[in-house]
């Protein structure tokens, strides 16, 4: 199904392969047939050389439970909350946070707000592991650990998003922008980018080259879902949209003020935090189901932020 000639036929393949599987060969399926022909091509080979050996693990698959991590730069706060909208603990940072993820193995990686050391990563006994020397002492706006082990960061005044290895050392870097709030590295190797000051959100590939890009009102955020649409988090038009490829939108949510931050379950279910709600979950059509964390005290004018990470970040001490 990887060629098949329909679009959506080729997401649900590729995104299936990835759930059941943990492998990633880099596969996109808005590629132009020869570039999509050689990643499937990757994917069978692997399956000639691992489908003797190959076996669906119930129990990994079930343990990857996921959880929602939360910050609030006014209160320097960092949450993890459950699906269930549970508040596992929150924590009172060093300094001003404005990003946060997570590591399977339950650790968590901060993007302060400059200072000595803008990124740090801390185990689950809440020691500090990581902190890698050299980097801008600025905002970090976003940062996501990724499946190589590298780290991608999202910088407010250096205008640009770096990928650093795990000594430190920049390894890719994009530049052209002009306040870069959210980074995600795609499955085809190409990066997303909300930017703020141009109002607009852009695909990236591997030399800094804009391959997509959709404009909008000083974007926050932004999430490709499995069916290569894009979610946005908009603070100038106070919405979280879905829009499509040729930059429609699917639909829409107006926010009674400034949202920040949007992620995707697996599922199809959204997670927003804005600046008077907190944190909401929603249908995957923008329809409220629950409450996850009520707004943090602190000025309205905040920069909040969620993302999916491993439930082993719920058992952090």
């Amino acid at each position: 199904l990887l060629d098949h000639a329909n679009l959506s036929g080729r997401c649900v393949a590729e995104y299936t392969l990835r759930r059941l599987t943990g492998e990633n060969f880099g596969f996109n399926a808005h590629d132009e047939p020869s570039v999509r022909t050689r990643a499937a091509g990757r994917w069978r080979q692997w399956w000639k050389d691992s489908e003797a050996k190959f076996s669906y693990d119930h129990a990994r698959v079930k343990a990857r439970n996921l959880a929602f991590l939360i910050t609030n730069d006014p209160t320097k706060m960092v949450t993890a909350v459950t699906v269930q909208g549970t508040t596992a603990w929150s924590k009172v940072m060093r300094a001003t946070v404005y990003s946060a993820t997570g590591t399977p193995g339950g650790n968590i990686i901060v993007g302060y707000n400059g200072g000595v050391q803008s990124v740090e990563e801390y185990d689950r006994q809440g020691k500090s592991v990581w902190a890698p020397a050299g980097l801008p002492k600025e905002c970090v706006f976003d940062i996501t650990r990724l499946t190589n082990g590298n780290t991608l960061i999202a910088y407010s005044t250096s205008k640009c998003v770096i990928e650093i290895d795990a000594k430190g050392k920049n390894v890719w870097r994009t530049t052209g922008l002009t306040c870069p709030t959210s980074a995600q590295r795609l499955g085809n190797g190409n990066t997303l980018i909300a930017d703020f000051n141009a109002n607009r959100v852009i695909e990236v590939d591997a030399k800094g080259k804009i391959v997509w890009q959709k404009t909008g009102s000083h974007p926050t955020d932004a999430v490709m879902l499995p069916n290569g649409n894009v979610l946005i988090a908009e603070s100038g038009k106070k919405r979280v949209m879905e829009v499509n490829r040729g930059g429609a939108i699917v639909w829409e949510r107006k926010c009674p003020a400034g949202i920040n931050g949007v992620c995707s379950l697996p599922d199809g279910r959204i997670a927003i935090v804005t600046q008077t709600e907190g944190a909401v979950l929603l249908s995957r059509n923008g329809k409220k189901i629950r409450q996850l964390l009520a707004p943090a005290k602190g000025p309205v004018a905040s920069w909040p932020k969620i993302r999916v990470v491993s439930s082993a970040i719920l058992t952090h001490k």
